[in-house]
């Protein structure tokens, strides 16, 4: 009884952190696409390391960059403090489930603020690249575009050459020829 129980817990975790939307949008299409809205947001926006990386390629000033790095500071505390409250809140759910009887209702209510922290989280990513972003100019933002164009290109050409050659992996004639090794 108690594994099953916690087994449905598990299932119930697993789908609260993989749709962590607010309560207001209960439709079964904006819950199947969340993800990639937040994956393509932060695809178009700017991450602070990569900034860092090329600041020269770029032309970042001295400011922008103490700017850009505090920002990458306070985010990043913020992250680990938030990743802990919601670990902390899921060890308490772990004890809840451990009792000889669940009470339902505390049982909701942890899992309802881990993803409320989740979502919390999730919007305050995408600020913190909306202000990484806020702090370049027009010459910049286009300068940085172009290196990720390059990349991506270079990338491209790089995974094709690594599917025929050089990764390992024997072709087809040598994987079906094995042979007898005796």
């Amino acid at each position: 009884m108690k594994t099953k129980t916690i087994l449905i817990m598990l299932i119930s975790l697993m789908f609260l952190f993989g749709n962590t939307l607010d309560a207001k949008r209960n439709s079964k299409k904006s819950m199947r696409h969340s993800g990639f809205g937040l994956k393509m947001a932060e695809k178009n926006l700017l991450p602070a390391r990569m900034l860092l990386r090329f600041k020269t390629e770029i032309g970042l000033t001295d400011v922008q960059v103490k700017k850009i790095e505090k920002m990458q500071l306070n985010y990043q505390e913020y992250k680990v403090k938030s990743s802990a409250d919601a670990t902390l809140i899921s060890l308490k759910i772990s004890t809840e489930f451990s009792a000889d009887k669940v009470n339902r209702s505390k049982v909701t209510n942890l899992i309802k603020k881990v993803g409320l922290i989740k979502t919390e989280m999730q919007v305050s990513r995408i600020n913190y690249l909306l202000d990484v972003k806020s702090v370049l100019t027009k010459v910049q933002i286009d300068k940085i575009n172009s290196l990720k164009q390059a990349r991506r290109a270079k990338r491209g050409k790089r995974g094709n050459r690594s599917m025929n050659q050089g990764n390992g992996m024997r072709n087809s004639n040598q994987r079906n020829n094995r042979g007898n090794r005796f």
